[in-house]
């Protein structure tokens, strides 16, 4: 009955029922004035409390992703800078398990502004003047690396501004992926040290609570929910502090709290907008609560995604709901760099060594995985913006007025470091994050595969192509190397267990006039290569026109194959490589640029496949 119900309804009228459906629930009448947390009105009970255990698997679950994505997109789409830079200090070095503390509170409290303050003054008036002097002096030593977080944030957060307006440096085909991966781990380094250095002081406070102080916590506050805590007020010791300092302290007393309260499985937990904090979606669902008080409503990220998802034509959508898969393998990633990093940090609740480098190369690449999927989000939310009608506008814009109901829809000019509002920063020359200026400009959203791509236009070729001097098959696939004779490689087998090479290639590289027009795609899932040994590649093929194999021959008995190893590579992926070539390069790049030759790269700066063009045509592919 209601599917025969919902085909009677016009598309336009269909839409406008759902944004109202969706809106309703998290639309609340409120009077807008702007004051601080600490100012907000007395908590009540929500009308629906928690009944559920929140737990990883429900972060990582298609659903919360997809919802997750589509309410940054609204919030990116919708958004500015200054909108943008709000975030949370607690998602900074958040090991502690504070999160499925919040995510889990038996009375539901966990999203109001409250249940922080109540966590760190009811923990923070257990402990004793020396514990307290220890967080004192940890406060005042990391709040100018808090600061440093937080600004560094700005960097990458104009970078994907920029990409969504169209300002990209000249020529750019947009962002560097390996850059913005490079520059996401230089971050979690930052964060991982922070993260040391409290877990080091923390763990050894909680070692050294007092039966006395444990029989309060155990009493009074584990396995309640913040209506069953004691009532508190600020104590009178962070009264008069400094902002920065105070908030600081506050963090540390409530993750001391959770920490002690907690597991490891609550450690490494993370609710679903954890990863991919640079679009916006905080200030879009926190700032008018933490402004007005209340509770934030759980529903809302859900809803208005869902709302955003609908309004979205089918080949719009893929751009948004694709980046689920995309994400998958980097997201389970990181929950076993978490794994890692918080079972780390719980040695020194018992006292035992834990080794700084292990925990800073652990948030690197958690880093580098963040930064992969923040680059895909970016680069999807930008060619999905650029296929917006003003009538999907005119809606998003519409739902952000509904959402926000009143609060500023932007901060400009101003803008936040964490939750605290400043005045816009002066940001550093962000094109670096870009690909090098190339003369075509081509934009290739991720859709399901994780690639990135260079383009160059097609010159004029000269014919002549050096053969690799390959002569052995390793599949009956046509394609391999040695199903070439071009121009045969000169050299001179000295009979002393040694090859002489006499054509001219410094340093392995061939005639560069001859490989003028390359087209360089860098499979992102399958490549292990370093990112900055990836970075130099190919920005040394975009300049040079050049990339070919090196001639390394180990003895006179590997002549006149060169790379043998290679080869087998090239064997082995041929196949996989077809399909993904034919679709890409013939249905979509080739009416842009033109037929050209085409490059992958494999492992450890191996080269997978370089050669001519005749054997790829595209009707030979389409219709293999």
């Amino acid at each position: 009955m209601t599917s025969r119900l919902l085909t009677a309804v016009p598309k336009v009228a269909l839409i406008s029922l759902i944004v109202i459906i969706a809106v309703a629930p998290f639309v609340a009448q409120r009077t807008v004035a702007q004051r601080p947390p600490e100012e907000t009105a007395a908590v009540t009970s929500p009308t629906v409390p928690l009944t559920q255990t929140m737990g990883i698997t429900q972060t990582l679950s298609d659903e919360a992703q997809r919802n997750t994505i589509a309410f940054d997109g609204l919030a990116f789409l919708t958004g500015s800078l200054g909108a943008d830079s709000f975030f949370l200090p607690g998602k900074v070095a958040d090991f502690w398990g504070f999160q499925y503390l919040r995510d889990n509170d038996p009375s539901g409290m966990g999203h109001n502004p409250l249940f922080l303050t109540s966590a760190a003054f009811n923990m923070w008036n257990v402990l004793t003047d020396t514990q307290r002097a220890q967080l004192k002096t940890l406060a005042n030593a990391q709040v100018n690396t808090i600061s440093e977080y937080g600004y560094k944030r700005f960097v990458l957060m104009k970078a994907f501004r920029r990409l969504l307006e169209g300002d990209v440096p000249t020529g750019s085909a947009g962002l560097d992926k390996s850059e913005v991966m490079a520059y996401s781990a230089d971050l979690y380094r930052l964060d991982g040290q922070m993260s040391y250095d409290r877990a080091k002081v923390m763990g050894g406070i909680i070692a050294s609570l007092s039966p006395s102080q444990t029989n309060f916590l155990n009493t009074y506050m584990v396995g309640k929910g913040m209506l069953q805590w004691p009532a508190v007020t600020e104590p009178a010791d962070m009264q008069g502090l400094d902002r920065p300092v105070k908030e600081a302290l506050m963090t540390y007393a409530g993750d001391i709290y959770s920490w002690y309260t907690g597991s490891l499985e609550a450690d490494v937990y993370f609710c679903p907008e954890r990863q991919g904090t640079y679009f916006g979606s905080f200030y879009l669902k926190d700032t008018p609560v933490m402004s007005v008080g209340g509770s934030i409503d759980t529903n809302l990220t859900a809803n208005a995604g869902i709302t955003f998802v609908l309004t979205l034509t089918p080949t719009q959508k893929t751009l948004v709901t694709g980046l689920v898969d995309i994400q998958r393998t980097d997201l389970n990633e990181i929950v076993a760099r978490r794994q890692d990093m918080s079972t780390a940090f719980r040695r020194f609740i018992a006292g035992q060594p834990v080794s700084l480098t292990e925990v800073l190369s652990q948030a690197n690449r958690y880093g580098e995985l963040d930064g992969e999927i923040v680059y895909n989000i970016a680069t999807n939310f930008a060619a999905l913006s650029r296929t917006l009608t003003t009538s999907q506008r005119a809606t998003f814009n519409g739902l952000r007025q509904q959402i926000l109901n009143g609060f500023p829809l932007t901060p400009e000019p101003n803008a936040y470091l964490y939750s605290d509002q400043i005045a816009m920063p002066t940001i550093p020359n962000t094109d670096f994050l870009f690909l090098p200026a190339l003369t075509h400009k081509v934009y290739l959203p991720l859709v399901g595969v994780n690639i990135g791509a260079v383009i160059t236009p097609t010159p004029s070729l000269t014919p002549t192509l050096p053969d690799t001097g390959q002569v052995t098959d390793y599949t009956a696939t046509f394609g391999e190397d040695a199903d070439y004779s071009i121009n045969p490689p000169t050299y001179t087998v000295n009979g002393n267990g040694t090859v002489v090479r006499k054509q001219k290639c410094p340093r392995g590289h061939c005639d560069a006039s001859a490989y003028s027009g390359l087209v360089v795609f860098v499979l992102g899932e399958k490549t292990k290569m370093p990112a900055r040994a990836l970075r130099q590649t190919v920005r040394y093929a975009s300049a040079t026109k050049l990339l070919c194999y090196p001639a390394e021959n180990k003895n006179a008995g590997e002549a006149p194959g060169l790379c043998d190893s290679q080869r087998r590579l090239n064997a082995v992926r041929l196949d996989k490589v077809r399909q993904f070539w034919t679709t890409f390069w013939c249905v979509l790049l080739v009416p842009l640029v033109g037929e050209n030759r085409l490059m992958f790269f494999a492992t450890e700066l191996d080269f997978l496949l370089v050669r001519e063009r005749n054997p790829w045509r595209c009707g030979s592919l389409l219709a293999a």
